[in-house]
């Protein structure tokens, strides 16, 4: 046994990482899929209003997609839970009425695209990920060491990645093998009807205590996860320490793929800091690394990590 307290690491894998391994996991591409598109279906209602269209999720979908070439489909679903978002329908008199509550028939669909989503993940060949990415190397690397943890925002299998892992592997909102997590957190605005929808309140939903592995790690590694707004409750709590009089130093460090994305991310970090991002810097070591193009940066990293992990102990 090492004489020195472990160096221990928690990793943090957002859909970047997915995609740095040539696996289409994206919602576009899921989005894309025949399995969504024979879901689409704008001539259900004929001749009504085109909002009516919506109440088939899978059509609301794909019109936020038209307007913006891409799509968080988690964020969709937040706002199509709004009370922004207006339903029209015709009673049995003809009068126009308005409503966004949920109904049967949304709560279906939504049903059915959980279902869609694990059966389009669980489709995907393996056989033809990237076996040299960096990435995949930084995962072994942390995964080699019992008292390092990986949590997944991904569904992806990450034993079929890496075999026989020896630190704790856990993913936050389930996985292709025993069921997907799809949604959102509670917000003020939400409409009546959509609770099924909320993260939390899922069935399948059990804590991985993010928040206390963050603070309880010496470094904290970030690789493709955006810092969205549906997540944002699981990362406040260290930014809220970090920002805090009783704050420790922590090292935290960011991938992501170029600078479009560095910038995305340095504003949620604002956001999530409530606008005191300078204070947290001064807590915080913050890195950052562009890995598009960039790989040699990212190997270099995971060498100085295997030296510290070493450095501090092997158990």
């Amino acid at each position: 046994m090492s004489l020195f307290k472990p160096y221990k690491v928690l990793l943090i894998l957002g859909n970047g990482f997915d995609l740095s391994l040539n696996l289409p996991t994206s919602y576009n591409s899921f989005l894309e899929s025949d399995l969504f598109k024979m879901r689409v279906n704008f001539k259900h209602y004929p001749n009504a209003k085109f909002d009516e269209h919506d109440r088939i999720i899978h059509n609301y979908l794909t019109r936020q997609r038209g307007l913006k070439n891409w799509i968080d489909v988690e964020m969709e679903l937040m706002r199509y839970a709004s009370k922004q978002r207006v339903v029209y329908y015709n009673d049995q008199g003809g009068s126009l009425h308005t409503s966004n509550a949920s109904d049967g028939t949304i709560q279906t669909y939504y049903n059915i695209l959980c279902l869609d989503l694990q059966t389009y993940m669980s489709s995907l060949d393996y056989t033809g990920f990237n076996t040299d990415s960096p990435s995949l190397s930084l995962l072994k690397t942390v995964l080699e060491k019992k008292r390092n943890d990986v949590v997944s925002f991904n569904y992806t299998d990450i034993t079929k990645l890496v075999s026989h892992p020896r630190g704790t592997l856990e993913y936050m909102h389930g996985n292709i093998n025993d069921g997907i997590i799809l949604g959102f957190q509670r917000f003020d605005n939400m409409a009546p009807g959509y609770e099924y929808m909320i993260k939390s309140e899922n069935p399948l939903y059990k804590s991985r205590h993010l928040s206390a592995k963050m603070l309880t790690a010496d470094e904290v590694i970030i690789y493709g996860h955006s810092l969205g707004e549906t997540d944002h409750c699981y990362f406040k709590p260290f930014f809220d320490e970090q920002t805090s009089e009783r704050a420790k130093p922590r090292k935290l460090t960011i991938f992501t793929l170029d600078k479009t994305s560095r910038a995305s991310i340095t504003q949620q970090m604002v956001v999530l800091s409530d606008k005191k991002y300078d204070l947290f810097q001064d807590h915080t070591d913050v890195n950052v690394i562009e890995t598009a193009n960039n790989d040699q940066e990212v190997k270099t990293y995971i060498e100085g990590l295997k030296k510290k992990m070493k450095r501090f102990g092997f158990f």
